[in-house]
């Protein structure tokens, strides 16, 4: 076991430059000052695999997500208002314009792939400081305005 090159949290670093934003010191600052309310947040949506420790599951996570509002759904269109948006598309192509950029989403599967390598040794489920990385990935992932 201490053989494996991924025990080393300074070599795996190197590697993952997301990894290494965890330990900056605004970040642990923050957790530090939010400790109590992040660990009750842990503990209550983790569940205890037989004798070990408290571990979330990945769902549970991505639950978390959902219910801050970090997911962006993509809005549901009628029938007419997707027949406008396919002539309008249909009439810029003819034109030679680019086409628009696509709506603006995040949804569950973005935050599973975010956070696919983050485990305990479960690869479904994350111990406190995986929980913590998570939160990072997310936040990390993309580009966040000020009021997301």
């Amino acid at each position: 076991m201490f053989q494996n090159g991924n025990i080393d949290i300074a070599k795996r670093q190197i590697d993952d430059p997301v990894l290494a934003s965890v330990y900056q010191s605004d970040i642990v600052k923050a957790f530090f000052q939010s400790e109590v309310i992040m660990c009750a947040v842990f503990t209550a949506r983790s569940i205890k695999l037989g004798d070990t420790f408290l571990q979330m599951p990945k769902e549970n996570f991505v639950q978390l997500m959902r219910e801050i509002g970090l997911l962006i759904d993509p809005k549901k269109k009628s029938n007419d208002e997707e027949k406008k948006d396919k002539e309008a598309k249909d009439k810029k192509a003819a034109n030679g314009e680019p086409p628009q950029a696509a709506e603006d989403v995040f949804a569950e599967e973005e935050v599973m792939n975010v956070i696919r390598g983050v485990c305990t040794f479960d690869q479904d489920h994350l111990d406190y400081y995986n929980f913590l990385e998570c939160i990072v990935r997310v936040a990390k992932s993309r580009p966040w305005t000020e009021a997301e």
